[in-house]
C-alpha cells in the first residue's frame, strides 16, 4: 500500500481529478473532522496530524 498526503496552499481555482476512475470527488476537511471521523482509516489520522504540527497547527 502506498499513502501520499500533499500539503499545500490552494491560491485560486477549483480542483479537479484528471481521472474520475482515480479521484471520485474532493471533499475539504479540518484537522478536527479528520481525526473525529470513525470512516477514516487511523494511518490515515496519523499522516494527518503530523501534517498538522509541520505547519503549526497542533
Amino acid at each position: 500500500m502506498i499513502d501520499v498526503v500533499f500539503l499545500c496552499t490552494i491560491e485560486a481555482g477549483e480542483p479537479y481529478g484528471k481521472s474520475k476512475t482515480e479521484v471520485a470527488e474532493f471533499i475539504w476537511m479540518t484537522t478536527t473532522e479528520i481525526v473525529e471521523d470513525d470512516a477514516i482509516p487511523v494511518y490515515l489520522k496519523e499522516n494527518i496530524k503530523q501534517a498538522a504540527f509541520i505547519i503549526g497547527e497542533q
